[in-house]
């Protein structure tokens, strides 16, 4: 999908691996909460980790870009492999590179996440999200998205403990 602005949105593929990677980079340089994970732990991902995720059938995973680059991402995939939990998708990996927040582009890319689970005929997208994330939770709440618990000190980032929130939509 094009927009007339010159970004376009469409879902990643293995190719894009580095430009995710990149990306992860960027945003764990800013801020390591969002990822859950530290900067250091970021850097040592392997590139062919990300091409196996990206490709994987379960994960569709979307990008907006402007111009060349990779600016934000949202994915979706099943909570897990068993028949009795296909009802939900789990919403993961939305980030917003620094230079691009605030431009609607989070938004642009979890509708397209929203969207795809719709077509998969799910009835719920759940999502865990790391405290504290402000943009990230107005986003979510505006988009229908409620909290239905929270989980105390979920990760500890360069010896800092930070909770999760999670979230749900019911699509149907």
């Amino acid at each position: 999908m094009a927009l007339s602005d010159g970004t376009s949105v469409r879902r990643l593929t293995a190719e894009d691996a580095e430009a995710f990677s990149a990306l992860r980079w960027q945003v764990a340089a800013d801020n390591p909460v969002p990822l859950g994970l530290g900067m250091q732990e970021e850097l040592a991902r392997p590139l062919q980790g990300f091409r196996d995720q990206l490709s994987a059938p379960s994960n569709a995973v979307f990008g907006a870009f402007v111009g060349a680059a990779l600016a934000a991402t949202a994915a979706v995939a099943p909570s897990g492999p068993f028949t009795s939990s296909r009802h939900k998708l789990v919403l993961w990996g939305t980030f917003v590179a620094p230079a691009h927040r605030r431009k609607g582009l989070g938004r642009l890319v979890v509708l397209q996440a929203i969207d795809h689970a719709r077509q998969a005929g799910a009835r719920r997208v759940h999502l865990t999200m790391y405290l504290p994330n402000p943009a990230a939770h107005a986003l979510y709440e505006s988009l229908g998205f409620v909290a239905w618990g929270t989980e105390p000190e979920a990760v500890c980032i360069d010896g800092t403990y930070h909770g999760a929130m999670q979230m749900g939509l019911l699509l149907q």
